[in-house]
This record gives structure tokens, C-alpha cells and sequence, in this order.
């Protein structure tokens, strides 16, 4: 396995990792904030996990603070190694994490540093995962399958740019004086335009029907329209191969039923 000691500056920060949890505990109404866009995987040390853990039990009563934390840990000690434990002085490591706290401005810096340092972990524990398989003599398709689903669980976590009311208020300005047609992707499908114009680009579309009602045929009709109307379009199909997919691709331009 990968030895994160040997180049911990570049897997984690430990002045950030405490630096966030001080904040909370200054300022609980920081974790709030910032919750969405966390989970313990963003710590690297051990204790600060642990009082991570703390703060997500407290945050259901609603009192976070240097007291609660402090017993929350207490408490629940035999969450951590048994080397860590006895070495652990819990009340004046909670107690040092507040010292140099000022101000909860920094926090939304903290949340997107801890999240890279967590996702140059991840991709580490990948490439020891990859050589793993390889070693297993998997095959190719099942590595490139758990290598998607390991990219996946490194990107999960909720980061967006916070934005103040002004900004949303002038976005949404601009909205409003753009014609609602020019918000709409017509679909090119015409009756279904007809209803209802089209599609806004930010929408999620889920198209649902009992078996062998077209649905894959409509959706493929859908991308070929907008592909043909020069929008970028992307198919992933985890049912039908490509030979299905096109099958139904050129009845529908050719108007030949698909099982003729």
C-alpha cells in the first residue's frame, strides 16, 4: 500500500483539518454551512475523524460547542485505536483546536482544501486498487467497471460555489428578460412541442412506462433530433448493445419497422 507518512505534505493538511473543526466549535453555526459538502473521509488524522463523527451525532440535537464535543468524545473513546486511546488527552485537544480561531470567514476554504487532499487520497487507494486487479488477472471490462464506480465515489461529494443574494438576484433578472421561447430546447418532436415548447437545459427528464412501450426509442429519438440541431449529445445505454440501439436509430429515420 501507498505510505501517506513518507509525502503526508501533499495527502493531507493537518493545520486545515483542525482549523475547520475549531471553526465549528467557535462557531456552530459554520457546521451547518458546510455539512452537505463534508464527510470524515476529508480527514486524514485519526482524532480529528473521531471528532468529525462527534459533530455529526451533536449536530441532531443542534449544540455543537467546546463542552458537548468534549463529552460526545468522551463518551465514545472506544471509537478510537487502542494505541491512539491512551495516548489521547481528549478535553486539552479539543480545547487547542479553538486557540487560534478568529473568525468562520475561511471555512468554505477549508471544506474545498480537505476535499482535494481527500480526493488525491482516493485516487492513490485507485491506482493501488488497479494494480491489484491486474495482479488478479481480472478482466479488462470488470477493471474499467470498478475503476467508474471507484471515480464515482471520489467525486460525490456536493461542491458548489457559494453565491450571495445579489448575484442570484441579478442571475435571475437576466432569466426573466430572456423570452421564453429562447429558454426552451424544442424537442423536434412536434405534437410534444406543440404541448409543451420544449425542454429548459437544466431539466431532468425521466421518461417512465410499463415493458416494450418505446421508451428507448423516444429517448434515442429525442438525442437524434438535438444531435441533428448541432447540441452535443451522449448516450448511455446499460440495457440494449449498440447494434440494438442502432437498429432503432434507423427505423425511425427510415420509417421500416424494426423487426422487418
Amino acid at each position: 500500500m501507498y505510505d501517506y507518512e513518507v509525502e503526508n505534505n501533499i495527502m493531507y493538511s493537518f493545520e486545515v483539518e483542525t482549523a475547520l473543526l475549531g471553526t465549528c466549535i467557535m462557531f456552530s453555526d459554520s457546521y451547518y454551512s458546510v455539512c452537505d459538502k463534508l464527510n470524515v473521509d476529508c480527514f486524514y488524522d485519526e482524532r480529528n475523524k473521531f471528532i468529525y463523527k462527534a459533530f455529526t451525532v451533536l449536530a441532531k440535537t443542534g449544540n455543537i460547542d467546546l463542552f458537548t464535543v468534549t463529552e460526545e468524545c468522551k463518551n465514545n473513546i472506544n471509537g478510537l485505536s487502542g494505541v491512539m486511546k491512551d495516548e489521547f488527552n481528549i478535553a486539552h485537544y479539543i480545547t487547542s483546536l479553538t486557540q487560534n480561531v478568529l473568525s468562520p470567514n475561511n471555512i468554505s476554504h477549508y471544506v474545498k482544501v480537505l476535499n482535494e487532499y481527500r480526493q488525491k487520497r482516493s485516487l492513490t487507494s485507485l491506482m493501488e486498487n488497479i494494480k491489484i486487479d491486474i495482479e488478479k488477472r481480472l478482466p479488462v471490462s470488470e477493471i474499467i467497471n470498478n475503476i467508474n464506480k471507484d471515480i464515482l465515489g471520489i467525486t460525490d461529494i456536493n461542491i458548489s460555489e457559494e453565491r450571495s443574494i445579489f448575484d442570484c438576484m441579478k442571475s435571475y433578472i437576466s432569466y426573466l428578460d430572456t423570452p421564453y421561447q429562447d429558454k426552451l430546447l424544442p424537442t423536434h418532436i412536434e405534437e410534444l412541442d406543440k404541448q409543451i415548447g420544449g425542454f429548459e437545459s437544466s431539466d431532468l427528464i425521466i421518461i417512465a412506462a410499463v415493458s416494450s412501450m418505446g421508451k428507448t426509442s423516444f429517448a434515442l429519438k429525442m438525442a437524434k433530433n438535438y444531435a441533428y440541431n448541432d447540441k452535443k449529445t451522449l448516450v448511455f445505454s446499460l440495457e440494449m448493445n449498440e447494434e440494438q440501439l442502432m437498429t432503432r436509430l434507423i427505423s425511425d429515420d427510415t420509417t421500416i419497422p424494426i423487426r422487418k
